[in-house]
């Protein structure tokens, strides 16, 4: 009985994993902005995820909204996902060119806590505060849909 326990265990533990892997990591900020510049997508929202390998509550931050969110048009249209791994030794390159290590990225942002979720322009900029940590899916994810639609509109404003 224990061993299946584990086994259960496991298994969700692996299935949790690769939900939270399913949001693309950023690799090239810069190649990022020109993508979207070129693709005249300049009014996207780059929301990156930054999280932890191990981070429990950024897991499920993934799975519960947005993992579904990728899935949905009406975001899609608005939002690039990606996502920026702590304490491993991803590096990317980020938006003036230059080579950094995803800490480096999160120290520029003053993060501190995981999950922490960024809202950028294809420049690097910030349109809104950064949400911090999670709670429950229906009231995150309020605050959520309020960051996306504050930063949208911060967007619009910026092509005036």
């Amino acid at each position: 009985m224990r061993c299946s326990h584990l086994l259960l265990t496991v298994n969700l533990l692996l299935a949790c994993f690769s939900v939270q892997a399913d949001i693309p990591l950023a690799r090239d900020l810069s190649e990022q902005s020109a993508a979207i510049s070129e693709a005249d997508d300049i009014d996207k929202v780059l929301l990156i995820l930054v999280s932890q390998p191990e981070c429990a509550y950024c897991i499920q931050l993934s799975y519960d909204l947005l993992q579904p969110m990728q899935r949905n048009q009406q975001y899609t249209n608005r939002v690039r996902f990606r996502r920026i791994e702590m304490n491993t030794h991803q590096e990317l390159t980020d938006f003036d060119g230059q080579t950094v290590t995803a800490n480096a990225f999160a120290k520029r942002f003053k993060i501190g806590v995981t999950p922490t979720l960024l809202f950028l322009d294809h420049k690097g900029a910030p349109l809104t505060a950064a949400l911090e940590g999670y709670t429950t899916p229906e009231l995150f994810g309020f605050y959520l849909d309020e960051a996306i639609e504050t930063s949208w509109q911060q967007l619009q404003n910026q092509k005036d």
